[in-house]
């Protein structure tokens, strides 16, 4: 009895020496946000992130940072000045990843990803809700890649000479990209199968390919994007259920880029339609005639995604990698037009019932490819007297 007096005793002496601020209460409030200086508390950006709480502020001061960072939680990342607070990946990997929601990213030159497929200047993996804005992205493989990435906003960023894609969003939805100056990548602005986004006030110039959708579903069509942006100067026209439409220099001057989604009865007619991921992009529509239009040194020159009753004629079709394709489209008509220097001339995918007659295929490296496992069946041949096509080879 008197061993566990004791005892109790000492317990009851050293809980008194514990300091009050060391003990835990359930439910207690978070440290306040606080604001680290790198290099003054972390010579890098990376062990500031590490020794960082949710919600604080990483303050750089300008100089290059040789650096391969990853963003793991929610904290602001602020470069002092754009143009010489630089974060340089070395050629390696990516020189941004963002794996964290809720991640803001502002004032940097972010520069010199690896070239591995992937790599990127910044990196979105499976990240929601950040803000990339007002930052320079230059000589990565890729600038910015969204990667099942969604509810993000790139705003105001100048984005140059990546080897690859600009902006690259790849299965992700409800993001919000304006104000962007996206140049001299190999590809502007690239859409691969993602929805309901928003583009605004994106100026895209001097790019190989300034701006294209890939679809497989007909959700992955489904966009918010006005002629507020452009492409070498002119505006994009991204339209959407319209019908009973004429357009040509008079009624639409200037066409920078063109796709007509779930849309009826409308001719196009002498446009200049280059230099971008679709020369024109139709997906889900009818009864269209393209005619004496130039569609030149586009990724794919005319695209067609489950559409019928199109009639091309007359057209200029060339210096494409992929002259005219056509996936899960039936019953179209391509006729006089000339399709020439193409990488491949027409490319077909589960399209049958289509009709290819007095069409000058001229220089394609392939004239026209189909999958051996396709079992698409068209017809090349006008018949007796009208004749077929012409094939260079």
């Amino acid at each position: 009895m008197k061993k566990l007096l004791s005892l109790m005793v000492i317990l009851v002496l050293c809980i008194s020496f514990v300091p009050l601020n060391s003990i835990i209460k359930v439910g207690e409030a978070s440290p306040e946000p606080a604001t680290i200086v790198v290099p003054d508390d972390y010579l890098t950006i990376q062990e500031a992130i590490n020794a960082a709480n949710e919600g604080d502020t990483i303050f750089v001061y300008n100089g290059t940072y040789y650096e391969n960072v990853v963003v793991n939680k929610a904290v602001s990342l602020i470069g002092e000045d754009k143009s010489i607070t630089i974060v340089d990946g070395s050629g390696t990997g990516n020189v941004v990843t963002i794996t964290q929601e809720d991640i803001n990213i502002t004032g940097f030159t972010i520069r010199n990803s690896g070239a591995s497929y992937l790599n990127a200047g910044i990196y979105l993996d499976n990240a929601n809700h950040c803000n990339i804005t007002n930052n320079n992205i230059t000589n990565n493989l890729a600038g910015i890649w969204l990667d099942d990435s969604s509810n993000n906003s790139i705003i105001k960023n100048n984005i140059t000479a990546n080897k690859d894609e600009g902006i690259y969003l790849y299965y992700s939805i409800n993001n919000s990209i304006t104000g962007n100056k996206i140049a001299n990548n190999e590809y502007g602005v690239h859409l691969c199968y993602s929805r309901n986004n928003i583009l605004k006030n994106n100026v895209m110039a001097g790019n190989r390919y300034n701006f294209g959708v890939s679809a497989y579903y007909h959700t992955h069509l489904i966009n918010d994007i006005d002629t507020s942006n452009t492409v070498d100067g002119k505006p994009v026209y991204y339209l959407t259920n319209q019908n009973n439409l004429l357009m040509n220099p008079s009624t639409f001057p200037n066409v920078g880029y063109l796709a007509l989604v779930n849309s009826t009865y409308i001719t196009v007619e002498r446009l200049e339609l280059k230099n971008n991921g679709n020369g024109i992009l139709l997906a889900y529509t009818q009864n269209i005639k393209i005619k004496n239009t130039n569609i030149t040194n586009n990724r794919f020159g005319v695209y067609l995604w489950g559409s019928s009753n199109i009639s091309f004629y007359g057209n200029n079709i060339s210096n494409n990698k992929y002259g005219v394709t056509l996936s899960s489209s039936l019953n179209n008509s391509v006729c006089g037009n000339n399709i020439v220097n193409n990488e491949y001339g027409v490319d077909l995918w589960e399209s049958s019932n289509n009709v290819f007659y007095h069409n000058n295929f001229i220089g394609n490296g392939r004239q026209a490819y189909q999958e051996y496992f396709d079992p698409s069946i068209n017809v090349w041949d006008n018949g007796y007297p009208s004749g077929g096509n012409y094939w260079s080879d």
